[in-house]
């Protein structure tokens, strides 16, 4: 009944008029109201290797509409899981997913692998004057994924006879 009708639809929409007039005379006509959706991107970066314990911020970049929801998976290890840029302290390698929900409905999703570097950082030094035909037991100590030694071994223990200096990492 209003010459000047408003719409406001949500998705796109035709909308049809006929109207008559007082001679029994009709008229029709479509109108397409299209709605386009500011396009919503996330992205997380580049997957990270870090050094155990070493906290690192998340820090994503993101486009469209207002973020009306956000879910981290898992929120282990996140200073703040509420929050689209937390910083990850994660105690093992950890796949980060970030969903983030706009207030037009649009669900994305992107995720960050973290992945730990464990180094032993204090060098040993061990000093003997007698090293003569006697084998030493080196222990980078148990727990770590690989071991590389300087003179090519890979175990977590090493017998050496001959004098040197021996790193592992």
């Amino acid at each position: 009944s209003s010459l000047s009708p408003m719409a406001f639809p949500s998705a796109t929409t035709t909308y049809s008029l006929t109207t008559t007039n007082l001679c029994n005379q009709s008229a029709s006509d479509q109108v397409t109201i299209t709605v386009n959706f500011p396009s919503l991107t996330l992205e997380l970066g580049n997957d990270i290797v870090t050094n155990c314990g070493s906290p690192i911020q998340i820090n994503p970049t993101i486009t469209g509409p207002p973020i009306q929801n956000i879910s981290w998976s898992p929120d282990t290890g996140l200073s703040n899981p509420n929050i689209v840029n937390p910083i990850a302290t994660p105690q093992e390698n950890t796949t980060y997913v970030l969903t983030i929900t706009d207030q037009c409905g649009q669900v994305i999703s992107d995720s960050l692998t973290i992945s730990l570097s464990y180094q032993i950082n204090a060098p040993i030094t061990i000093l003997c004057d007698s090293f003569q035909q006697q084998s030493l037991a080196l222990d980078a100590g148990p727990g770590y994924q690989t071991y590389n030694w300087s003179n090519g071994a890979t175990s977590q223990i090493i017998n050496v006879l001959v004098q040197g200096i021996y790193s592992v990492t």
